[in-house]
């Protein structure tokens, strides 16, 4: 099977975290092409049962505004099962969105990278 080009730029990568949480890593452009494989990743994490979840955006390359939908979308569904989210993001011109949208208020968002 071959990859499509846009799986060169983008990339979700799951893995048991700290207190039994999932961690999604998102690699390469989180953009609008991207956000329909990260909902459908998310969501069968939630249908699974995963209500702490913990997105590592440290390696992403960009973002926009539909990732940043995605995101709190996210966040509302985990929040509705009584569920958390947290945001990993050391890149700062990542972060400037996060600052630029005003959703360092509204988003856990830690610089540290997890040692997962």
């Amino acid at each position: 099977m071959s990859a499509s080009l846009r799986d060169v730029f983008f990339a979700i990568d799951v893995k048991l975290g700290p207190n039994g949480s999932r961690v999604v890593s998102v690699s390469g452009e989180f953009d609008a092409f991207a956000v329909s494989r990260f909902k459908e990743m998310t969501s069968a994490l939630l249908a699974d049962g995963s209500a702490t979840m913990i997105v590592n955006l440290d390696r992403a390359t960009y973002i926009d505004s539909a990732a940043l939908g995605a995101l709190i979308g996210l966040q509302k569904r985990l929040s509705e099962c009584s569920g958390s989210l947290a945001i990993v993001c050391s890149n700062h011109q990542i972060r400037t969105v996060f600052e630029a949208t005003g959703l360092l208020a509204v988003f856990r968002i830690r610089e540290v990278p997890l040692a997962v």
